[in-house]
């Protein structure tokens, strides 16, 4: 269930200011089978509903501190939930509901960010603000899909697609970004939009679905940023490459860069070490729980790139990174990353993408999978993955030393 949530993210904006809910805001909203909720309004949440929640999303401030994004299923009902942690992910308090769907509907929500203030977001496709992850949450209605928030201190921006009427091009969608400095009460363009920012659409019409294990935007602080679209078809027959956008100076300007795949692909992830490193890893189409993936790594801030290719399929090899699906990646420097994938436990390189083979002890499982990874330092960070009980369970492995060993807690939420 992690796995299915988590595509519609990414893992992991509007162009007119957007008056946030008030308080007061009581009664809740319908739109395309997507009810508003808030903790406020909500009836009593049951031992059920609580009991059958499974942590899909994880914002950290610190290595004991954090909000996450729970969903819980019941037949055909669905329900976002949020709570906060004071313990590294062993227990999550103060459970709100964010919002309630039909299951056989799309999910609206896959992720969950926070700035400094501990304003809490919930996103991808739509989007849900609180003060706190302890709620009231209400929506906050944007001109696009939203495919990522990101928060350095109390600066958010977020990523949009527009892929309907005069906003979209043949090319596909728009990407358009915006950002706000008070827990998205208001939002406003930043200074100036990546130049010819677009991105692959459906293909079968004019809505917009995220590519699962997609970057869209990476901070590199509060003034820089990188906007990474999707990749490209090439129109010679060449290999395919995604586009990327780089600014130093808060969204005021802004220069091109390039990711060359080496294969047809369809989706990119890509992560900042420390020190300034940039890692990416391509992907082509998905199938039999296997992807074909190269390695891309940029000492420069992406201005040229090394790529790394495995053995592949030929005889005598099975490279473990073709195995499973592209999800997020986390660099600690040019030569040690880590990778996430659904059908894939958590794999790591530490010779700048040459080779990688998974954690050992295995980190997550190859029937379910691994859904986030997330460095706060070089020593400490995080792992949300299926490796209990049950193919719906959903755990969270921690790091202390730079991911030379893990140790799991269970998820709770009350």
């Amino acid at each position: 269930m992690a796995a299915l949530l988590l595509a519609f993210g990414t893992a992991a904006c509007a162009s007119q200011p957007v008056s946030r809910a008030s308080s007061s805001a009581a009664p809740a909203s319908v739109d395309s089978g997507v009810a508003s909720a808030s903790a406020a309004t909500s009836p009593a949440l049951t031992s059920a509903v609580l009991g059958a929640a499974r942590l899909a999303s994880l914002a950290l401030a610190s290595p004991q501190r954090g909000d996450g994004l729970f969903v819980s299923q019941r037949g055909t009902d669905c329900t976002a939930l949020s709570g906060a942690t004071t313990d590294g992910g062993a227990r999550f308090r103060s459970a709100a509901v964010i919002t309630r769907w039909n299951c056989n509907h799309s999910a609206p929500v896959a992720w969950i960010a926070a700035d400094s203030a501990g304003d809490a977001f919930a996103y991808g496709p739509s989007l849900f603000i609180a003060s706190s992850a302890a709620g009231p949450w209400h929506k906050s209605p944007q001109a696009g899909t939203v495919l990522s928030v990101s928060a350095v201190g109390r600066s958010v921006w977020m990523l949009l697609a527009r892929c309907r009427g005069a906003a979209s091009t043949p090319n596909g969608c728009v990407l358009h970004l915006v950002e706000s400095g008070n827990g998205g009460r208001t939002w406003k363009p930043v200074k100036s939009q990546p130049s010819g920012a677009v991105t692959r659409g459906n293909e079968s019409g004019p809505s917009y679905e995220p590519a699962a294990g997609q970057t869209w935007l990476l901070r590199a602080g509060r003034s820089a940023a990188y906007v990474l679209a999707s990749p490209a078809v090439s129109d010679r027959g060449k290999s395919d490459s995604a586009r990327l956008w780089y600014t130093a100076n808060g969204g005021a300007s802004w220069s091109r860069r390039r990711l060359g795949c080496g294969i047809g692909a369809l989706s990119v992830s890509m992560a900042r070490s420390p020190g300034g490193a940039l890692v990416g890893v391509c992907a082509d189409e998905p199938g039999a729980g296997f992807q074909v993936k190269t390695t891309l790594i940029s000492s420069n801030g992406g201005r040229t790139w090394t790529r790394r290719a495995g053995c592949g399929f030929r005889p005598g090899c099975r490279d473990p990174l073709y195995s499973g699906y592209l999800g997020q990646v986390a660099a600690l420097s040019a030569r040690t990353a880590f990778l996430v994938g659904d059908r894939s436990s958590l794999l790591v390189t530490t010779d700048g993408g040459r080779h990688w083979h998974p954690v050992r002890p295995v980190v997550g499982d190859t029937s379910g999978g691994t859904f986030q990874v997330t460095f706060l330092s070089r020593s400490s960070g995080v792992v949300l993955g299926q490796g209990g009980a049950t193919n719906e369970d959903v755990d969270v492995f921690r790091t202390s030393d730079g991911g030379r060993t893990w140790s799991r807690v269970v998820p709770r939420l009350s």
